[in-house]
């Protein structure tokens, strides 16, 4: 069973750590492998084409001039690009280069974050189920902020973590590296911001004072990164705030996305779960989940459009990005009956993981007031 981060679940051996280093430079190899034979390697195949032009404006001009695709913070993505650029030439493949290292690095970071909280066989298949969640692996050779973002998160929360079993001037240090880090990952992609974010109110959970005064620096450190960059030339302006429907949409699509990708982690542990502690409360969650999975389906009945399961830059029944990539229709990779199949393990994920979160709210509360009944004994 997980256990407390303030402890490890038994040592990290030197032979752990250079499997994790080898393991995670295997698999970004791959990536390239897989590109090079689908002729992708060094090439842009996203969003990249701009976000590279922006790396390569930045080398040659030494200012940074955005070229209005995508508002995503960027610019951090950038800076690391350049000591690559330097060395190596102002080519794609640097770029990408640049993005692989990120990769080897964050698939690291969430082997040694695993092993904080799980024993090792456990710990493999988590970071096995984060490798093979689509597009986790073809983002290790691409100029797209999703890898590094992922990257830098993992390592933001390796760090704080270590901090919470140090003690000390070197848990502080930890501390203070996980937000330094997590400023990194906020100039990379905003939504990454989370990373430092929990760190802080981790360690605001054990009741250290300084966290406060580094909240507000790392909020007026990031307010700051967020102006300048919203004034850059060639910013591409916000369209306003999008439709409620739409909202509740990328919500539910988001959610049933991640849920398909924690099914094979909710499955490997059903022994572990499957006799609930507070029947109540599980069933409350699952209600919850399954309410939240039927938001998408019901939005698109009363709007009469189409029903997007899962977030199309991922995971769809024609390929990662579906249409977007190219004029007409691209042919259905996956026949529509693993598709369905597909569908019904993420609903299912969904609420079961509504359940067990449910039940564990209902056993956090019920701990304060155990110990509140013994002290009034």
């Amino acid at each position: 069973m997980p256990c407390r981060i303030g402890s490890t679940h038994g040592p990290y051996p030197r032979r752990e750590k250079v499997g994790a280093v080898g393991v995670a430079t295997t698999l970004v190899a791959l990536s390239w492998v897989l590109a090079g034979v689908a002729g992708a390697a060094g090439i842009a195949r996203t969003d990249d084409w701009a976000f590279s032009r922006v790396a390569f404006a930045l080398h040659r001009t030494g200012s940074i001039h955005l070229v209005g695709w995508g508002p995503m913070t960027l610019v951090g993505l950038a800076a690391w690009a350049q000591p690559w650029l330097w060395l190596l030439g102002d080519r794609t493949w640097v770029l990408d280069l640049s993005v692989a290292a990120l990769a080897v690095v964050g698939f690291v970071a969430a082997h040694r974050l695993a092993r904080t909280l799980l024993a090792p066989g456990v710990a493999a298949v988590a970071v096995a189920g984060l490798v093979a969640f689509p597009g986790v692996v073809r983002d290790a050779t691409t100029f797209m902020t999703d890898g590094p973002a992922l990257a830098l998160q993992a390592v933001v929360l390796a760090l704080g973590a270590a901090s919470l079993r140090a003690t000390g001037s070197r848990a502080h240090t930890l501390r203070l590296a996980a937000l330094a880090v997590g400023w990194w990952a906020f100039s990379v992609r905003e939504l990454a911001i989370a990373a430092p974010v929990a760190v802080l109110l981790a360690w605001w959970a054990r009741g250290e004072r300084r966290v406060r005064v580094e909240a507000l620096a790392l909020a007026a450190a990031s307010l700051a990164l967020w102006s300048w960059r919203q004034s850059l030339p060639g910013n591409q302006p916000y369209a306003g705030r999008p439709p409620l429907a739409i909202v509740v949409t990328l919500v539910a699509s988001g959610l049933l996305t991640a849920s398909l990708g924690l099914a094979p982690i909710v499955a490997w542990t059903a022994p572990r779960w499957w006799h609930p502690r507070r029947r109540g409360a599980r069933i409350a969650g699952m209600a919850v989940g399954a309410l939240l999975a039927g938001l998408g389906p019901l939005v698109a009945a009363l709007r009469h459009q189409r029903l997007w399961w899962f977030v199309g830059d991922y995971l769809q029944a024609n390929g990662m990005n579906g249409d977007k990539l190219a004029l007409g229709h691209r042919p259905m990779v996956l026949p529509a009956g693993v598709w369905d199949l597909l569908v019904v393990l993420a609903i299912a994920s969904l609420v079961v993981t509504a359940g067990l979160v449910g039940e564990w709210l209902a056993l956090r509360r019920s701990r304060p007031a155990a110990r509140r009944l013994g002290r009034d004994r």
